[in-house]
């Protein structure tokens, strides 16, 4: 399994996410928390098997893994030694707003 690099912005949204469903009922926020666990996990045992982000540009190939039951999904890019996650994005929220971090 490839090792993975979080950005720092995509760590923060995490956190903020996890405190929301947190405070919507106790103990979801680690539930949220494992869904996404087991997506990174997915991604690091599979990559490709990921469907490319629609929209985003074609020179950055920014693939997309489901977390769970959550309206969320780990944004990430295929590099030769790493996954890179770019963010923990909802998904009916800013649509490609993650594109700055990867310089797009």
């Amino acid at each position: 399994m490839k090792p993975v690099r979080v950005e720092p912005e995509a760590d923060d949204e995490l956190a903020a996410a996890a405190s929301w469903y947190d405070a919507q009922r106790p103990g979801l926020g680690v539930e949220f928390m494992a869904a996404v666990a087991e997506a990174i996990e997915r991604v690091q045992r599979m990559p490709a098997v990921h469907a490319l982000v629609p929209g985003a540009p074609e020179d950055l190939p920014a693939r997309q893994a489901h977390v769970g039951r959550y309206p969320y999904k780990v944004v990430f890019f295929d590099l030769p030694e790493v996954v890179h996650v770019i963010a923990f994005a909802h998904d009916r929220q800013r649509p490609l707003y993650w594109l700055r971090r990867a310089g797009g």
